[in-house]
């Protein structure tokens, strides 16, 4: 027994070392091709007229290797070696390990339908040459997928603005059938096409329009050329696109239902802003906008959407429902810049003086707790009261308290519907100020714009009470991940649904900048699509919303959400059904 453990020992020692020098000198002479290459799916075999269905699709091909000097292509079937065939149990891999570098093979393979057969020296993997350049030097087609038949040839698409797509004449809807002359059958065809180009090579596209087949070329931009004619059109439309004039936020398909809508794509207005269209026209917070002209809030579109078809000066009519009735009205959009933002001073802004009750949940209303001296224990409320209405509007969650209250002024009448054992009771009366309420005579006298939003009349926790001014001193930026619970509580109090937080965002970066009192946002989206970026405060208000529209590529912006003070807030970045969400944490070094 002691010998042969003695001989294990020995060899455990031994072994490694044998080991190591065989495979080093086996790495040198290991068979080597030099391509990229995915499996395809029964279906797409069938479309493509491959008989064998499981060899291997060239997706790229690897400079000074046996592939490229044998000339081997992308979107080449390979489907077998001198005698052996790839089958459900040998793929290209397992063939070619079958042979060493420096043996001459027969590669036997499919290129535009035809069968092939090529002689060729395998290399080794030392040979490679691999090519490396960043994503803005990437040739970029502008497209993204709208919807992949996968029992049919070719893809639908949407076409990103300023790109080479939209130059050579592609439409959202297009189906494109062939790039360059070889079929598109999947999403992954696009890419395997797009990657064997060079920037400014020519690029041909075959498409379907309206039962029509077209072609269409145009010579194929980077990244960086179409992200930066993008980022142009941004500047001029801010400067000079339409302008309504309203702060809205959208709705959860659950409190669409409650209000009885249909169509939970459009804008629920939460504010006006003075001497804008909206405001001339008479949209009034708690509005619905759903459409303008012919166009209609949708999946694929939402209110900003429709608005980057007009241009200041243009006349259109709005729809909307009021209460529960459709509603529309003639409007004249003008421009960001003549817009008028009121200054308020926060000891003279409206209080109702309500808290969330916690313990409870109620299906109807909001359940509420009073805070003393204030206008809504004078109104006669108590604690565990459940707000319905205010001013007649329907209460469904904080959000709509909030904008009830908001869009009031000191001294004006709160008329309020709430609910007690059962029983609806209706209550009027002056409302006060904030610090008529608190009592308050050394509360700081900061200024804000009404686009800056504050919580304002209503209390939902005591960190939702701080009203200073973030401190740009040592202020240091945390990204974290989202919680389940803080998810679930994004969803209740704002409508976000956290559904897939799946969608890949690059260099994600909220810095701040003292000398403007704002945060600089910035990341890189490596995908396109329709692309919306939001911020939400912790009790689910939303503080900022932009709809990029069709979009890839750098994002950067500054962000105003110094009012809101030292807390936690809520990122999301969302792309067709993707979405990115990251919890924002501001705190002192």
């Amino acid at each position: 027994m002691k010998r042969l453990s003695t001989f294990l020992v020995l060899f455990t020692l031994i072994l490694p070392t044998h080991i190591f020098a065989q495979e080093t000198s086996c790495m040198d002479t290991r068979a080597f091709l030099g391509v990229h290459s995915d499996e395809v799916s029964l279906a797409k075999a069938e479309i493509l007229g491959f008989e064998n269905p499981y060899g291997s699709y060239i997706t790229k091909v690897i400079g000074n290797t046996a592939a490229e000097i044998g000339g081997l292509e992308p979107f080449d079937y390979i489907y077998g070696i001198n005698d052996l065939r790839a089958s459900r149990y040998e793929d290209l891999s397992d063939m070619l390990g079958e042979y060493r570098a420096g043996d001459e093979v027969v590669v036997h393979f499919y290129r535009e339908g035809q069968e092939q057969s090529q002689l060729i020296t395998l290399g080794s993997r030392s040979d490679a040459q691999y090519q490396s350049f960043t994503s803005e030097e990437d040739p970029h087609l502008g497209i993204s997928d709208m919807e992949i038949k996968p029992n049919k040839l070719g893809v639908r698409v949407d076409v990103s603005s300023n790109s080479t797509a939209e130059d050579m004449g592609l439409q959202d809807g297009d189906v494109i059938t062939a790039i360059n002359g070889h079929n598109i059958v999947d999403w992954d065809d696009v890419s395997t096409a797009i990657d064997a180009m060079s920037i400014g090579q020519t690029i041909e596209v075959e498409f379907e329009r309206d039962g029509d087949m077209r072609t269409a070329s145009a010579p194929i931009q980077s990244r960086a050329a179409t992200q930066q004619q993008y980022r142009e059109r941004v500047k001029a439309q801010r400067n000079s696109g339409a302008f309504l004039g309203i702060y809205s936020n959208t709705l959860s398909r659950e409190k669409a239902k409650k209000l009885g809508l249909d169509n939970y794509y459009g804008s629920y207005v939460t504010g006006v802003i003075g001497n804008t269209a909206a405001e001339r026209a008479g949209i009034k917070p708690f509005d619905y906008i759903y459409g303008i002209d012919e166009y209609r809030t949708g999946s694929r579109q939402n209110l900003g959407s429709i608005l980057q078809k007009y241009e200041p000066g243009e006349r259109a009519k709005v729809y909307y429902i009021r209460k529960g009735s459709d509603r529309s009205t003639n409007i004249t959009f003008g421009s960001r810049s003549e817009a008028v933002y009121k200054e308020v001073d926060k000891c003279d802004e409206p209080f109702f003086g309500v808290s969330g009750d916690h313990s409870r949940s109620w299906n109807k209303g909001v359940p509420v707790q009073v805070i003393a001296k204030s206008t809504a224990e004078s109104l006669g409320m108590e604690d565990r009261d459940v707000i319905l209405t205010i001013n007649d509007y329907t209460i469904i969650d904080w959000d709509d308290i909030s904008t009830a209250i908001d869009n009031m002024s000191v001294g004006e009448n709160i008329k309020v519907t709430y609910l007690r054992d059962n029983r609806e009771i209706t209550g009027v009366q002056a409302i006060k100020s904030y610090c008529a309420t608190k009592g308050v005579g050394g509360i700081d006298q900061f200024k804000f714009r009404e686009n800056e939003i504050v919580v304002t009349g209503v209390e939902l926790s005591k960190r939702d009470r701080s009203f200073k001014a973030v401190d740009f001193t040592d202020v240091v930026v945390n990204v974290q991940d989202i919680s389940q619970e803080e998810s679930s509580k994004l969803r209740s109090t704002s409508g976000i649904r956290i559904s897939n937080n799946t969608l890949r965002v690059n260099n994600l970066e909220l810095a701040p900048n003292p000398h403007k009192g704002l945060f600089n946002l910035r990341f890189d989206l490596p995908s396109s699509g329709s692309t919306r970026v939001q911020i939400f405060n912790e009790s689910g208000r939303n503080i900022y919303d932009y709809d990029l529209g069709n979009y890839s590529g750098e994002f950067e912006d500054e962000v105003d959400i110094s009012q809101n003070g030292n807390a936690n807030y809520f990122l999301t970045v969302s792309q067709n059904n993707r979405m990115m969400a990251k919890k924002i944490v501001l705190q002192k070094s």
